[in-house]
Parts: structure tokens; sequence; C-alpha cells
């Protein structure tokens, strides 16, 4: 993909991956579509036949090609980021309760001893 450079005043390459994706539904039969998902990826439409485009390193889809990551606004996290980030709060989620339950089984343990104490039985 040509990418025109006004400070260099000539044009760029940027690689691109493209795969063919199924699970696209195009807006139209033709065009370039930006991916719901990540903001590195965006979709041509041919035929309403999807493929799936990865902007080079360090750029992003900005509504019709590939822009330095600086240049564009995008406030989407990314498909890969998005499930590692389910992934992090699943285990964050678990690691709360699992202190939640090691919390419960002391206070526990302190009542037990409390009690023992109150009836005037050894504590070990």
């Amino acid at each position: 993909m040509l990418i025109y450079v006004p400070l260099l005043g000539c044009c760029i390459l940027l690689a691109a991956t493209q795969v063919l994706d199924p699970d696209f539904d195009c807006p139209e039969p033709t065009g370039w579509f930006a991916s719901p998902t990540s903001c590195a990826d965006y979709y041509g439409c041919s035929g309403d036949v999807a493929w799936k485009y990865t902007c080079a390193e360090g750029t992003l889809w900005d509504v019709d090609n590939c822009q330095w990551s600086d240049l564009v606004n995008c406030d989407k996290d990314g498909g890969e980021d998005e499930e590692e980030e389910q992934e992090e709060e699943q285990e964050e989620e678990q690691e709360e309760q699992e202190e939640e339950e090691e919390e419960e089984r002391i206070r526990r343990v302190v009542v037990n001893q409390n009690h023992q104490c109150r009836w005037g039985n050894r504590i070990n």
C-alpha cells in the first residue's frame, strides 16, 4: 500500500498482510472498511468477499488507508488484546475470590481459637 508522506514529498510503501475472512460481513459489495475490533486491521471487499488486512507495524487503519499510529484517533482494543484483557479480568476475579476465601478461612481460625480460649481449652 502506498502512502503519501507530505514531509518527504513522496510516497512510501507499507507492507500489509491479507487473509480471506468469511466471518466479516461486507457492508457494501466493494470497498475498504475498518475492522470492528482492531485499529490495525481493515477489510477489503470485492463481490461481497472479505479479505482481512493488517497494517504494517507502527501504523493503524484510518478511514481509507494505514497511517502512522500517532496520527490516528482510535479507541478499539483489538481482537487479541481484547481476549487478553478478558483473560486478565478472569484471572483477577479468580485471585480476588481466592483472597476472599483465604480471609474467610483465617477469620474462621481466629473465631475458633477465640472460642477455644473462652472455654478454657488449650490452643496450639
